[in-house]
């Protein structure tokens, strides 16, 4: 039986910390080429959203009628235009 005495509350930085590795499960890979280039991001579906993220850029929408990964991929696409277009 555990005591009041023995419940160690988690410190602010372990927190962030643990909050930061469930933020990096919840996404998932995605891949594509564009240019003879292969282009990494990740995505997440999360209350009728979706949210892909490239190099810490975000772009978020409703999710659609179009399989989720294929729609993040179409998106992660855009992504790489609107990047490109910066250059």
């Amino acid at each position: 039986m555990l005591s009041a005495l023995t419940i160690k509350k988690k410190l602010p930085e372990e927190r962030e910390a643990m909050k930061k590795k469930q933020h990096e499960r919840e996404f998932s890979k995605i891949e594509i080429e564009k240019d003879g280039n292969v282009y990494v991001g990740l995505f997440k579906i999360e209350k009728g959203m979706i949210t892909v993220n490239l190099n810490g850029i975000f772009k978020k929408t409703h999710v659609g009628n179009m399989p989720p990964r294929n729609f993040a991929k179409l998106l992660l696409s855009e992504l790489v235009a609107e990047a490109n277009a910066k250059k």
